[in-house]
Formats: structure tokens, sequence, C-alpha cells
């Protein structure tokens, strides 16, 4: 976009309107000065009109007057040298038809005295070559239509031109026949004047080369490859026939005011070319509108709607009923032009990796990018967005399709270094999002005003993969605040069913960025809070390839903060939450602003396995960025809390889930409410801190399992240990494994240690640590935290008195071991409430209510065998765990967990 970088410099050296010149394409030549030249017109008028045309030499006269509507009709038009139009002064519209069977070639100079419109309708087809050029004042159409429509029903036809009702109405649209012949724009400038009309509408439209220009006034492009009606004022609905714009042509409708480009065709092409609105002054731009079946643009071609006054700058709306496809010329300029954008807050409009922008230059808002197509797919290194230089705000950016893909490719909103407008928000509407090979959707300030929000709505699913080895940038949807302090970075929200990231990818809304060792922007506002609602799963995965800074990275959900600002907040909302292969969820502060608050609310939570020397992980940190390998130890601000709210948690194979803070703030706290609780594996729940103290574990579960050498555990550097608390129906280990809970300081006090369980299995108390797994709270030099152990079990050889009557109901005891039938039955003596069927599903945590009474005596109907202390325990297939005695063991599978043979139809 050459012109937007004159325009700029031309700004900086001379008044803004003197660089109209400039921003318009050159001035409107107001003299017919080639009309001395000599004539190769082919204009033969025929004998169809009562007032027939008259051609002398370089003039046409003549012709039939109605009102203010002139008609002429000739057996041949072709211009190679100059024609020249003389109507009275009255006349506003000259309609003019050809009714021969030869193409119209226009390769010269075809004018108008006066400031009629120019209306030339040819059936068989119609050529502009390398030398035609308009001098007129008016509108121009050209037209391979049949007729001319008016307001009265009246048509002027080609095809019938035999005794014509000539009308004085006014024309409002086209007829076309059967297979209309196309319309050639061959390296031309076909120019108006400001504020007229140029449209040309025919079978299809090439514009091959050369410039179609309307300064602040209207370009209309319609293509129709059937017989149907085309309104000259109204957009059309037909798609119909195909329009190709290539080999640097340009359509500009820029000025003051800006103007309106409109395209209506079936397949659109636009290659190595421009379609330009510019908005100059202070009058609001009317935009560009393209509709069409598919379009296409590639080879660095490049659509703009610009405003650089205080007026708003014109909407670009792009729709395709099937695909819209943009395609890049360079994928490795891109990740030059991203990597600028990162290092200088300079997005390149000038750059042909941007192919649609909407930007501000000025004080107005620019308008609006919106796509909706069936398809929508970016790829090999371009993209989309705007940018503001002064104190415009940026125009949103809208996508809705079925299918959105973006390979090696971005949508961008920013805010120039030193602007104060804010970047334009970002919303997209699909049934599959895919961002891919470092594609990126992202917003972001380098000034003093905002960057934009992000709102993904995707019904189905939204993948984030594939981040090549050696790219700048990771595979990302972000919301950054690099600039002033008090600019803010926008706010996430996801909805969708399935969320997939992968390979080194990620979303996060940050404030500050760094990559890999380096911190590359150490100021910024608050960031953005992120949002993540999922109705089927969510699962992050995996690492990068080597990155072009020489690391890997997690793939991650996050918000960071590497300035004084503080982090945002991250929700998550799922039914089933994957984090594994080395990946990481984080809130998190590289240490001067305060952390934000993680909450995840989900069924089931699997945190697993580790990629070298990365572990999945889910925290809350201070002193280090989820994507970066940078520590602070000097770290002053407090960590945020974690929090956790689901049915079944599972961490195994060397992952963790933790808060920590590194540095000289204190840590956060980390609150799980679940059903079950694994750890396995070397795993661990865990909270650090360096020297403020804080780091606190809570559990509220109805089972905890430690296996295979996995902690539940607080340590603190030189402060007071983190306190561990635990509720839980039961609290299991293997006792020869070294799974341990442990509140630990190495210079503070150690941490206190409160369980209250209905039973624990396999933990011993220690002072210190064994080889066998413990539960101790110690110091190294300070002194012991204290160990608190709570159980809840009854008595198992001691009778309970109950009060009140029997209750015998063997309807509320299942009448078979799981499926054994002829198991007897059961009687329940009871006041507290009778237990549900053994074979239903428990729905909810049952209540037990204690009324025994001190007063009342009962004996027993039938002695109580002696109840045998549990020695092991075992995993049912559904997952439960049942305690067991070694010499039942056996027993209990072959009976009561295996199905009986009925079960399975035998």
């Amino acid at each position: 976009m050459l012109f937007i970088s004159e325009f700029l410099t031309c700004l900086s050296s001379a008044s803004p309107r003197s660089c109209l010149v400039i921003a318009l394409g050159g001035l409107y030549p107001l003299a017919f000065a080639s009309t001395a030249q000599r004539s190769f017109a082919q204009v033969i008028p025929d004998r169809t009109l009562p007032q027939n045309s008259l051609v002398t030499d370089t003039l046409v006269t003549g012709g039939t007057k109605s009102g203010t509507n002139l008609f002429h009709s000739f057996q041949d038009f072709s211009v190679k040298g100059s024609i020249l139009f003389v109507p009275d002064p009255d006349i506003r519209n000259i309609i003019t038809r050809v009714t021969g069977n030869q193409r119209s070639l226009i390769d010269g100079i075809l004018a108008v005295n006066g400031r009629a419109n120019f209306f030339l309708i040819n059936p068989n087809g119609i050529t502009f070559g390398q030398n035609a050029q308009l001098g007129i004042n008016g509108s121009f159409f050209a037209s391979t239509a049949q007729s001319v429509k008016f307001s009265d029903g009246s048509e002027f036809s080609a095809k019938s031109p035999q005794a014509p009702l000539l009308t004085i109405s006014a024309p409002i649209g086209l007829q076309f026949g059967t297979r209309p012949a196309s319309i050639e724009q061959t390296g031309s400038q076909l120019l108006v004047p400001p504020g007229q009309t140029l449209a040309l509408l025919g079978g299809d439209v090439l514009v091959n080369g050369g410039s179609l220009i309307a300064n602040s006034g209207k370009i209309s492009l319609k293509t129709v490859d059937r017989p149907e009606y085309v309104s000259l004022s109204e957009p059309s609905n037909l798609r119909l026939g195909n329009l190709e714009i290539s080999h640097q042509a340009q359509l500009d409708a820029s000025g003051l005011g800006g103007g309106r480009i409109e395209i209506d065709a079936g397949n659109v092409v636009l290659s190595n070319a421009r379609i330009v609105s510019l908005t100059v002054g202070d009058q609001n731009g009317q935009g560009i509108s393209i509709r069409s079946n598919q379009f296409r643009l590639q080879d660095g071609a490049q659509i703009a709607a610009i405003t650089t006054g205080s007026g708003k700058g014109g909407n670009i709306d792009i729709s395709a009923t099937e695909s819209f496809r943009l395609r890049g010329i360079d994928s490795a300029l891109y990740q030059r032009d991203v990597a600028s954008l990162i290092q200088t807050g300079v997005l390149d409009l000038n750059s042909p990796t941007i192919a649609i922008t909407n930007s501000t230059f000025g004080q107005g808002q620019a308008g609006n990018i919106s796509i909706a197509a069936n398809q929508i797919q970016f790829e090999n290194g371009i993209g989309i967005g705007g940018t503001t230089l002064q104190a415009g705000q940026v125009g949103a950016v809208n996508l809705q399709a079925k299918d959105v893909s973006i390979a090696s490719g971005s949508v961008v909103t920013s805010a120039f270094r030193g602007s104060t407008g804010a970047a334009g928000n970002i919303n997209i509407q699909a049934d599959l999002l895919t961002v891919r090979e470092g594609a990126a959707i992202t917003t972001s300030t380098f000034g003093r005003g905002n960057s934009g929000k992000i709102d993904l709505n995707v019904k189905d699913t939204i993948t984030l993969a594939d981040t090549p080895k050696g790219s700048v940038i990771q595979t990302a949807i972000g919301s950054n605040a690099f600039g002033d302090n008090q600019a803010q970075a926008g706010n996430i929200s996801i909805k969708t069913g399935r969320l997939l990231v992968s390979d080194g990818a990620g979303i996060s809304a940050g404030s500050g960025g760094a990559s890999g060792t380096v911190l590359i922007s150490p100021t910024g506002g608050k960031a953005g809070d992120l949002e993540i609602s999922a109705t089927e799963l969510i699962d992050v995965s995996g690492i990068s390839e080597v990155l072009a800074n020489g690391t890997q990275t997690s793939s991650y959900l996050s918000t960071d903060t590497g300035t004084s600002s503080q982090s945002g907040n991250l929700f998550i909302q799922t039914p089933i939450l994957r984090v594994r292969d080395g990946a990481n969820i984080s809130v998190g502060s590289l240490g001067f602003g305060q952390a934000g608050t993680l909450t995840i609310n989900a069924t089931r939570i699997e945190v697993s396995g580790r990629k070298g020397d990365l572990p999945s992980r889910i925290q809350a940190s201070t002193g280090k960025l989820s994507f970066s390998s940078i520590i602070n130890p000097k770290a002053t601000s407090d960590a945020g809390d974690l929090n956790l709210n689901v049915r079944e948690l599972s961490i195994r194979d060397g992952a963790t889930v933790t808060v920590e803070n590194i540095g000289s703030g204190k840590a956060g706290n980390l609150n799980i409410n679940a059903d079950r609780i694994f750890v396995n594996n070397g795993s661990s729940i865990d909270a650090r801190t360096g020297t403020a103290g804080g780091g606190n574990v809570n559990l509220r579960s109805q089972l905890i399992l430690l296996r295979r050498g996995s902690n539940i555990q607080t340590d603190a550097n030189l402060s007071n240990g983190g306190n561990i608390t635990i509720n839980t129906g039961l609290l299991l280990a293997v006792p020869t494994e070294d799974s341990n809970i442990t509140a630990t300081a190495q210079g503070g006090r150690g941490g206190n240690i409160n369980i209250a369980a209905q039973g624990i299995f396999g933990l011993q108390q220690s002072r210190s640590l064994t080889f066998n797994s413990d539960i101790t709270a110690s110091s190294r030099i300070g002194l012991d935290g204290t160990v608190t152990l709570t159980t809840f079990g009854t008595e198992p050889n001691v009778s309970t008195d109950l009060p009140g009557t029997q209750i015998i109901s063997s309807d509320q005891i299942s009448q078979t071991c799981t499926r054994l039938a002829k198991t007897g039955q059961f009687v329940i003596t009871a006041r507290g409430g009778l237990e549900p069927p053994v074979s239903e599903v428990v729905q909810s945590t049952p209540i037990w209510m204690d009324e025994r009474a001190s007063t009342h005596s009962l004996s027993l109907q039938k002695s109580m065998p002696e109840m045998i202390e549990a020695t092991g325990w075992v995993k049912r297939a559904d997952g439960e765990i049942m305690l067991v005695s070694e010499s039942t063991h056996r027993q209990i599978l072959a009976s009561c967990l295996l199905p009986s043979r009925a079960a399975h139809g035998s």
C-alpha cells in the first residue's frame, strides 16, 4: 500500500488539503484537452429513434430528447481516438444503446459536454483499452444488459429497438438477457468527478490493471450470468458471474467524506490489486461492500478503509455464501512482520501480509471489518485488522462462518506506540475454529488506549495447534497491554463445545510480555480476564518445537503480568479438563503486579505427565510467567489463589497443582473441593513461598488417595510454612510407597497440618520424612509445626443404643449381592432414615443423623459377629475404593464385585 506511506510523508511536510493529490489518486482533468486529436472512432448511428443521432468527426449531437433524458442509438460504438457528446444544457441523463452485434472498444477519450450522466449498454460486450479515458462530469454506467428500465416501467432496449417508448422518468435498473457478455478493463484509468458514480455491470467483469476512481463517490461492479433485473441503486442479491481484479489494478473511492465501493458477483478474485476508500475530513466514510458466492484474495492484494481526519471510517463488509479465502505470498514475511509488531508496536500497513485493514490515522473512529461466509480460510502468511496512530479507535473485526481456519495468518487489532485510541474488538462466531502454524488472533495496545476484547462463540470445536519450528510466535489467541501502565488489556470470552490446545499453542490475556529469557515490555496496564466455557471438553497438551528464541514452551491457558499492573483472573468451566504432556494453566506475575485468581469448575480434571523439563501443571504463581523461562527472585507482589471445584481430580506422572511465590510476596491459597482426589506416580499438590508466608492448602473430599511417591505439601524458604487442612471421608496411601503430607520450612516455623477424616490408612505421623508414607510438619532450623489428626470412625465392637420402633423393610435392601440371587435379607433397626437400595447409585453425599438415646436399652436380636479390622483395599471396576481384610479379599471379589453369568446372558 504505497499510497499510505506517501500520504503519511505528505502529512508531515505539507498541508492536509495539498495531500489530497496523493490520497485521491491524482487530480481530475478539468479540461477536455484531447478533443483536437484525430478521431479514430467507429460510431455509427442506426435509424431506430424518432430523432436519430448525428455523428460529425469527434462530435455526437442529435438524438431523441424526452424531458431531461437524451436517447442515442448506434449500430456500432467504438472509440480509438476521442468522441464528445454535446447535449442541451438541461439534459441530466444521456442513454446510449448499441443495436448491432459488435463489442464496443473504448481505447480513447469518451467525453460529455455539460454535467449529464452517461449510460452505455451493449449486449455484445464492452472493452476499455489501455488508452481509455473518461471526460464526463456526471456519473458513468457501462453495461452489457439488454435494456435500461425506468421508474414508470418503460424500457429502452438494445435487442428490441423498434418503435421505442421514450420516457421522461429516471433510469432505475438494467434487464439482462441470456448469457450476458463481459466487460473488460485493460490497464486504463477510468475516472469520474468527486461525488459521482462509476459503474460496470456485465456478465463477467475483468479489471486487468489500471484503475477505477470515484473520489468521494461510488464505484459499483456487478456481474450477472442469466436473465435477471439489476437495480442501479440497490445492492444485488444475485451473486452471479465472475469478477476479477488483478495486475496492480486499483479501485479507489477516497476523498472528503470517503466514497462507497460495492461489488456484487458470483466469484470474486482479487489478485495483486487494491480496493481503497480513504476517508478525509470530518465527514463519515461510506465503506466497502463485497457480496459473492466465493471470494479469493491473493498475491499481495489489499482492501483498505482508512480514516485520516475526525470523520468515522467506512466499514468493510464481505459476504460469501460459500467460501472466503485469503492466501499470502510469504509466510516468512509474515513472521518478520509479527516480530516487528511485538518489538516496536508498529503494524506495517504497507506490508502485503495485511490483506484487509480498517485503520485510523487521525481523531476519527475506524470502521468495522465484517466477514460472513460458509467457510473462512487464511493461509501462507496473511492477515486482517487495523491500528490507530492517534486518538481514533480501531474498528471491530467480526468473522461469522461454519468453519474458520487461520493457518500462518492473523486477525490483529492494535494501538500504535504513542497513540491514545483503543484497539478494536475481535468477534468470531462459528461451528469450527482452527488456528495453526503460528497463526494469531490478537488485540494489543502499545499506547495509552486499551486493547480490544476477544469474544469467541464456537458451537463445536476450537483447535489451536502446530507452532512451527523456528517460529517467532506461538500459535496464539491473546489480548495484551504493552504500553502505558493505564492502558488495559481487554477481556477474552470463549464459549465452545470442545477446546483443544496443543504443540505449544496458547490463549492469554496479559500485561507486558516476554519471549524466552527476554522481557519484551516491562510496562502495561491491567491484564484482562480470561473466561472459558466448554460444554464437552478442554484439552491442553504438549510443548512447542524449538522457537526462534531457542526455547521450547508449553501449551497454555493463562493470565499473566510482567509489569507492575495487576494480572487478570482466569475462570474455566467444563465437564472434562485435561492438562497433559508439559502443558500448563496458570495465573501469574513476574513479581511487581498482583497476580489474579484461577478458578476451575469441572466434573473431572486430569493433570498428567511432563515433556522434558516441563511438567504438566495448574498453577497460580509470582516470580515467573507461564510461557517464559524468566525467573524473578526479587518479586514483591502476592500470588493469586487457585480454586478447583470438581468431582474427580487426577494428578499423575509427575504433574503438579500448585500455588507459588519465589519472591518476598505471599503465596496464594490452594483450595480444592472434590468427591475424589487421586495423586499418583511422583505428582503433587503443593504451595511454595519465599519470605512472606502464605501458601495454604485446603482440601475437602470424600476420598483422597496418594500413590507411588506423590505428595501434598507446603514449603517455605525463610518464612513460616503454609498450613494444610484436609476434610475427607478416607485418606489413603500405601505405606511403603513414600507418599507424604508435609508442611515444612527452611528457616521459619513449620506449617500446621489438620486432618479430619473417617479413616486414615497407610500414612504414619512422623517428626521427619522417612522412606515410608509420612505426615510431618517440620522446620530445618525453626520450630516444627503441629499435626492434628481427627477421625470419626465408630468402635466396631461396641453396640449402639437407638430409640424407637424396629423397622424391617426388605424392599430397602438389595436381595442380591450385585447380581447374585438368593442371598437373604437384611434387617434395619433405626430412626435416622433408610439408606437407598444397594443397587442404586448414590446421587449425593448421604447425611447421617445421630439419634442415640442414653435412657433406652436395646438388645440386639442376633449376636453380631466380630468385625475384622481392614488390612487392605481394592479398587472396583467403577473406580470406587473398598476396604477389605486379607482373609475375605478373594471371597468379596468373587461374590460381590464380579458380575454373574446371568448378568451376561450366559
